[in-house]
């Protein structure tokens, strides 16, 4: 319904403040993918939870050559 529309959109708007704050952290990507998949914005979803996987593996990899 509309409520939960409105929270969804709340839920992306908060998501891009924090990739805003934070671009190399892959949670704002996954948190917005997510919503976005809700949403049914599927070609957006599907690019920011690629992008949170990148950030994610990058992540590994950078903790395994520490």
């Amino acid at each position: 319904g509309a409520v939960g529309s409105r929270k969804l959109q709340i839920t992306v708007e908060l998501c891009s403040k924090a990739i805003d704050i934070e671009p190399y952290d892959h949670d704002g990507y996954y948190c917005r993918g997510k919503a976005l998949s809700e949403k049914g914005n599927i070609e957006n979803a599907y690019k920011d939870l690629i992008k949170a996987s990148e950030l994610l593996r990058d992540r590994a990899e950078s903790l395994l050559i520490d």
